[in-house]
C-alpha cells in the first residue's frame, strides 16, 4: 500500500471520479432500508461501490496493494487495537471534562441485529473511503516533497479530519459544538490509529479488521450494560 504513495502516477480526472462516487456512497449508507431486500442489497452494493471507487483512482494493481498479505499482521493487530483501546478511553474521559452537552450515542445500538450483520461490510466502505483520501494526499505531497514522513502525516491527518465529520449526523447531539469537538477527538482520534496500522501493516486488512472487533466490542459492552441496568 505505501507503494501507492511513492510511485503511483495518480490522475486528477481518475481522483475526482472516484470521489463522486464514494460520496455517492456515502449518502446511500446514509439511507434507512425500508425491508430486509432492501437491506441486503444496502450492504453489499456500498462496499461493492466503494472498491469500484479505488478502481478508478488507483487500478487493479492499486487494489492489490491496498489489500495486499499485512505485514506482521498478529502484531500489528493486537499492538494497535490496544492503542486504539487506550487511546478511546484518554479521549472520552478528557471530552467528558470539557464538554458539558451529553453526548449522543450510536443509534446503531437501536437495531443491534441489522448493526451486527451489516457491520463488516460498512466498516469495509469506511476505511476504503478514509484510505482513498490518506493516500491520495499522501501521493499529492510526496510527489512535490519526497518526504515520505510528512506525505504519510498529511495523509493521516487529513482522513482523520474528514472520517471525523463523515459521521457528524450520527452524532450530531443539537450543538454543533459539542459534536464536532466529539467526532473530531473521538472518531478522528481513533481514525488516526486505524491509518497507522495500515500503513506499519502495508494493507487495509489489519485496520479494517480492528474496526470491526473495536465496535463489535462496543456494542456488545454497551448493550450488556443497558441490560443490566434495566434488568
Amino acid at each position: 500500500m505505501n507503494k501507492i504513495i511513492t510511485s503511483y502516477d495518480l490522475k486528477w480526472t481518475a481522483l475526482v471520479y472516484s470521489l463522486v462516487l464514494l460520496l455517492l456512497v456515502f449518502f446511500i449508507d446514509l439511507t434507512t432500508p425500508q425491508n430486509s431486500w432492501i437491506f441486503i442489497v444496502k450492504i453489499v452494493i456500498v462496499p461493492f461501490l466503494a472498491v469500484v471507487a479505488l478502481l478508478i483512482a488507483f487500478g487493479r494493481q492499486g487494489i492489490k496493494d491496498i489489500f495486499s498479505k499485512p505485514i506482521k499482521p498478529y502484531k500489528n493487530f493486537f499492538v494497535w487495537y490496544i492503542i486504539m483501546i487506550i487511546m478511546s478511553l484518554i479521549s472520552g474521559i478528557l471530552l467528558s471534562l470539557f464538554v458539558n452537552t451529553p453526548l449522543r450515542g450510536n443509534p446503531g445500538t437501536e437495531h443491534l441485529a441489522q448493526t451486527f450483520i451489516s457491520l463488516p461490510f460498512v466498516l469495509l466502505f469506511e476505511e476504503i473511503i478514509s484510505f482513498f483520501f490518506l493516500l491520495a494526499v499522501a501521493n499529492i505531497i510526496y510527489k512535490r516533497t519526497k518526504n515520505l514522513f510528512w506525505a504519510q502525516a498529511a495523509g493521516v491527518a487529513v482522513s482523520a479530519v474528514i472520517f471525523g465529520l463523515l459521521h457528524y449526523t450520527t452524532y450530531y447531539n443539537g450543538n454543533m459544538v459539542d459534536t464536532l469537538a466529539h467526532i473530531i477527538f473521538i472518531q478522528g482520534m481513533a481514525r488516526v490509529f486505524l491509518n497507522l496500522a495500515g500503513l506499519k501493516s502495508n494493507s487495509l486488512m489489519i485496520p479494517w479488521i480492528i474496526h470491526v472487533v473495536f465496535d463489535l466490542n462496543t456494542f456488545l459492552i454497551g448493550t450488556t450494560a443497558l441490560i443490566i441496568i434495566y434488568w
